[in-house]
């Protein structure tokens, strides 16, 4: 098989994963009066933007589409 049906297949595993997983997110949060200040760290979940995983989604499967017709699979 041709090495685009193979970028093509990681392109459409990776945009599975950006479509299910959450990646973490770190904030600081900061409160400033005077001369005293605070800060607290935090970690919250997030996800990749919808629009990343659908893209590489059909990229990768036009791809694997297209490696497969240069060589039949």
């Amino acid at each position: 098989m041709k090495a685009l049906f193979w970028f093509g297949l990681i392109c459409v595993v990776l945009g599975l994963w950006a479509l299910l997983m959450q990646v973490p997110r770190q904030g600081k949060p900061s409160f400033q009066s005077g001369s005293v200040s605070m800060s607290v760290s935090r970690t919250h979940p997030g996800q990749v933007p919808r629009v990343v995983g659908a893209v590489l989604i059909i990229g990768g499967l036009g791809m694997m589409v297209t490696g497969c017709r240069e060589r039949r699979c």
